[in-house]
């Protein structure tokens, strides 16, 4: 869970100085002040899944899956209604501002993703009942 959350941060760190390269060398413009704000949420979201679903994952294997697939909708369908939010909100230049905001969402996407795995795939003997083809 530690090296989980360093690799958060770093990425969270990472994400505000693209940010705000991206948009005052290549785009020349001012960012939105929400796209500053999006790191910490993805940061936030993340790490309290993932500690949710660490803590599943010691458990039943079939139900690890599952609640991996029901985790993965729900941050989807969360980030849509912000990205719809955004939209309908922010009238003029709104597409560069998605565009971060999907980035972002798939940046920390990639990373949660071999963690969660590796948690899923420990032996019985680690804590989780998963048990792998060999």
């Amino acid at each position: 869970m530690k090296k989980f959350t360093l690799a958060l941060f770093a990425a969270a760190l990472l994400c505000e100085g693209l940010i705000y390269l991206v948009f005052h060398t290549i785009l020349q413009q001012k960012a939105h002040p929400v796209t500053y704000f999006f790191p910490a949420f993805f940061f936030a979201l993340y790490f309290f899944v993932h500690r949710f679903l660490v803590a599943v994952a010691k458990g039943d294997a079939k139900r690890s899956v599952n609640m991996f697939m029901a985790a993965t909708a729900a941050k989807m369908l969360l980030s849509m209604m912000i990205v719809i939010i955004l939209v309908f909100s922010i009238k003029d230049g709104y597409r560069p501002i998605i565009l971060t905001f999907v980035a972002v969402y798939l940046l920390f996407m990639g990373i949660e993703l071999p963690f969660i795995l590796k948690e899923m795939k420990k032996p019985s003997g680690a804590g989780n009942d998963f048990k792998q083809d060999v």
